[in-house]
């Protein structure tokens, strides 16, 4: 595992903290690509790895990620074991990491503390059922994850994928450390109830700067959650558009984004659009608005939205025209080669008065 960088060079950057569950993985290799495409882009990234890889096959891709993964220490389930037991077992590989955080931050250990055990209470089946044990287990890997944010100043933003483990350790761990965040939502994190239940996920979009998903159906979704914390569709690929997204959230104070609910900030769900009536408006107008990479400059307005989506489609369509009529006559000529060759086996077999069918 790679050993944790400390005073490194690239503390002199801001940088985002990606914070996903594995690492890597082939069926999340949207990440990889993310990451990548987000290093090409020119962003100073740190990545945060809950759960060591188990993988014996990995993608080329992987190896084109400058950025080195730092795992938190490993853990077990908590299923089908006393949590007393379980804590005998993890505990040691916490404490000097809760130690030295709790000296640090006190006050942020305590908050993400009272939060994880009110979650584990409020989540229990019943009310005489025991505090669910998960949420113990991933205040404990919070506490790994702040300690290293703690040693890494540089690190002002996180950002998690999967709304459900990845982010409540996020949550907890920003709590902790004093940082922004925000989280990609994808499709079984965001439709499960019991993956964020008894209210778990709207906690959450209320202390995320940002949300972000990769459809209108997850957006449209979240909006029932989400309260004043803007929520953006951005499509797999599309890397433009989130690297401003985060660009923005290392340049806006996180002093800022702590109070921005009280701030004036507002929605307008028309559209599919996002207003701001804060003093410093948010730059994108929209879900589908053109990113402007150089951090700086004017907005199109929102008819440029409309605009490229129609010459979007149009273009869908006529590539596909395209294709299709590429196809059509590529059958059309062997349907003509293969009538040609049947005529001139009728005319041959007619001259010599054989029959062109047989029984042998």
């Amino acid at each position: 595992m790679p050993e944790r960088a400390r005073g490194s060079a690239d503390e002199v950057q801001p940088t985002v903290g990606y914070v996903v569950k594995g690492f890597p993985r082939l069926s999340e290799l949207f990440i990889a690509s993310e990451i990548q495409r987000l290093e090409q882009a020119g962003m100073n990234l740190a990545l945060f790895v809950i759960k060591a890889n188990d993988e014996e096959v990995r993608h080329p891709l992987v190896d084109r990620i400058r950025v080195q993964p730092q795992y938190l220490p490993p853990t077990e389930s908590v299923s089908g074991i006393p949590l007393r037991r379980w804590l005998v077992r993890h505990l040691p590989r916490f404490f000097p990491a809760l130690a030295r955080t709790f000296r640090r931050r006190p006050f942020g250990v305590c908050r993400a503390a009272g939060a994880a055990l009110a979650q584990a209470l409020r989540a229990r089946p019943t009310f005489l059922s025991a505090p669910r044990k998960v949420y113990v287990k991933e205040f404990l890997q919070a506490i790994a994850l702040a300690d290293r944010l703690l040693d890494a100043a540089s690190v002002r933003h996180l950002h998690a994928h999967f709304c459900h483990g990845a982010t409540t350790v996020t949550w907890l761990a920003a709590m902790i450390a004093g940082r922004s965040f925000s989280f990609t939502a994808h499709a079984k994190d965001l439709y499960s109830p019991s993956l964020n239940p008894a209210g778990l996920l709207s906690r959450k979009l209320a202390a995320a700067r940002f949300a972000v998903t990769c459809t209108e159906a997850n957006r449209q979704y979240l909006l029932r959650f989400a309260g004043p914390t803007p929520v953006y569709r951005v499509y797999h690929g599309l890397n433009a558009e989130l690297t401003q997204l985060l660009r923005n959230a290392l340049d806006e104070p996180h002093s800022a984004c702590a109070c921005g609910h009280a701030s004036g900030r507002k929605r307008e769900a028309r559209g599919g659009r996002e207003t701001s009536a804060s003093d410093s408006p948010e730059p994108l107008r929209g879900a589908n608005a053109p990113s402007n990479s150089g951090g700086g400059g004017s907005w199109p307005s929102d008819g440029w939205s409309r605009k490229r989506g129609s010459m979007c489609s149009s273009m869908r369509a006529r590539i596909w025209c395209a294709a299709a009529s590429t196809s059509m006559c590529e059958s059309s000529a062997n349907l003509a080669s293969t009538a040609r060759s049947c005529r001139n086996v009728s005319v041959s077999a007619a001259s010599s008065g054989r029959s062109i069918c047989s029984d042998r």
